[in-house]
């Protein structure tokens, strides 16, 4: 809705225009008075009228001065004069100041609606594009930070001459002036934030480190969502002051990290280029140093100059990995493990060696054992698909001690399956654990673990291998041979509920009836009281 100033010395002249046609029609909400231009452009000045009619000749401020005021303060505003036949060279005069019409007195009501419906068009235009050019404004202003940040990445990725970029970062007011440079790249651990969260955690990780360092660097995001800060180095200090500095501000801000946000902080430092060109050098190197994570472990800062790294041919370690193969080809559960952490231990010491690296060392040991699996003709499509799945995992994974987790799993399942193999069958097993069983249902102690133990298997093992050769799962073998045993006693003897439960495995009588009425759809009590009837 619009507003209205109508400006005339004779009151008479005001109440006519301000009633001689709907204004509501035409969208004005608010129509103000004022009998002269003092009057006019102190309302004008507080009310922001979007259409002024103003006559000229006036008292203490004519129609002209008011125009040039308004014109001035209110450029935005649309002025309409009002004239009579004896002032037309003085409305020639306002139309040379901007005004947008001028209408001679008197003043009919069907030609004010036509030119005052025309003016509105035009304002409604006018408003429509300044509101459009003020959206385009706000949209440019909020994408200003989105595209520096890309620039700045295109600039630490690209090597050579970067001078398109630097350009267009110039254009947006990022100079880099005293060089050296380093780059330091900052890796939060969200592994255990919801993913709904991250961008929270990142936004806070990165505003802890603004106000670490303030907005004396250039601090964003790269491609991978790590965080990359360049630092502008002293050139009057030396070099490694330099970086015992910047190491020292990184700990500040991994210290801050951990207090404020409960999280691990990883950062990097790359080396130090004397010109921006090699930002890109010093970018990469500083990941080659963040991959000592993997090995050395999170939390932690890496400097690419503390690190022996030296570009070596691929490692494998052939004797570890072949006294692994032996230790799972003879069942040796503990020595599969005391390999195992031997194999990590060599990796976690050599530094050269890259995250791709250890990842295929692995991704062989597993390749080979399932190798030896298939020679053995033991090897079941569930298990090549874990083996697979294994792949899967390791590439996915963050640190070694990930890895060895699952790889120690693996093997020991691949060594328990040679092992029943060695054997001969699974029924001996099963057999073996219903004897068992049958020996030992009274005592109450008796469970899956102890069974697995009995018969030299693993727990998890046993209870897929049971429910697969017996149809139903270990827990309710162990019940219904219990409970078998509870409807003997209760059919041959005299002994109470709660000495049947003891006799059967149950210290507890009431969960021993649960376990009955359960079984049979009665209690102990209405059981034998039915068969006596019987």
């Amino acid at each position: 809705m619009y507003k209205l100033l109508i400006v005339d010395d004779e009151k008479l002249i005001r109440s006519s225009i301000s009633s001689i046609i709907d204004w509501n029609s035409l969208g004005f909400s608010e129509v103000y008075e004022a009998e002269d231009g003092e009057q006019a452009l102190e309302i004008a000045l507080d009310k922001k009228p979007n259409l002024v009619l103003t006559d000229i000749k006036m008292p203490f401020m004519d129609g002209l001065e008011l125009t040039k005021q308004l014109n001035k303060y209110l450029p935005n505003s649309y002025i309409v004069i009002l004239s009579g036949y004896d002032e037309f060279e003085l409305a020639q005069d306002a139309i040379a100041l901007g005004v947008k019409d001028y209408i001679l007195k008197p003043i009919g009501a069907k030609t004010l609606y036509n030119k005052i419906s025309k003016l509105c068009k035009e304002i409604n235009l006018e408003n429509n594009n300044r509101n459009y050019l003020s959206q385009m404004k706000t949209q440019l202003h909020q994408s200003i930070p989105l595209l520096r940040e890309r620039l700045l990445n295109m600039l630490i990725c690209t090597p050579g001459n970067n001078d398109r970029i630097i350009d267009r970062l110039n254009s947006l007011k990022i100079e880099f002036k005293l060089a050296p440079y380093t780059i330091c790249v900052v890796e939060p651990d969200l592994n255990n934030i919801p993913p709904k969260d991250s961008e929270i955690y990142c936004f806070a990780v990165k505003n802890i480190i603004y106000d670490t360092i303030g907005k004396n660097y250039y601090v964003f995001s790269d491609n991978n969502n790590r965080i990359i800060i360049v630092f502008n180095s002293n050139p009057y200090i030396s070099s490694s002051e330099n970086r015992n500095i910047i190491s020292l501000t990184l700990q500040v801000i991994k210290n801050n990290v951990n207090y404020h946000l409960n999280i691990p902080l990883t950062s990097s430092i790359g080396i130090t280029v004397d010109t921006i060109y090699k930002l890109y050098s010093s970018y990469t190197e500083a990941l080659s140093a963040l991959e000592c994570k993997y090995t050395i472990g999170k939390n932690n800062i890496y400097d690419i100059y503390d690190l022996d790294y030296i570009q070596q041919e691929f490692f494998y370690p052939f004797d570890s990995s072949g006294y692994l193969l032996e230790a799972i080809k003879a069942g040796d559960i503990n020595n599969i493990k005391t390999t195992l952490l031997s194999i990590t231990n060599i990796l976690k010491r050599k530094d050269t060696l890259s995250w791709v690296n250890i990842k295929l060392i692995f991704i062989e040991i597993i390749t080979s054992i399932l190798k030896v699996l298939v020679k053995t003709n033991d090897i079941s499509c569930t298990t090549w698909a874990e083996g697979v799945s294994l792949y899967d995992s390791i590439e996915k994974s963050d640190t070694i001690d990930e890895i060895i987790t699952d790889v120690q799993s693996f093997c020991i399942e691949a060594s328990e399956k040679l092992a029943l193999t060695r054997n001969n069958s699974n029924y001996n097993i099963i057999a073996k654990v219903k004897n068992y069983i049958n020996n030992n249902y009274k005592h109450e102690e008796l469970s899956l673990n102890s069974a697995a133990e009995y018969a030299s298997v693993s727990a998890v093992y046993l209870s897929s291998l049971f429910k697969k050769e017996t149809g139903i799962n270990f827990k309710t073998y162990l019940i219904n041979k219990r409970m078998d045993k509870a409807i003997e006693l209760l059919n041959t003897t005299n002994f109470k509920t709660y000495e049947i439960a003891h006799l059967v495995g149950f210290s507890n009588p009431h969960y021993f009836s649960i376990s009955f009425r359960k079984y049979t759809g009665k209690s102990p009590t209405d059981y034998r009281k039915s068969m006596e009837e019987f």
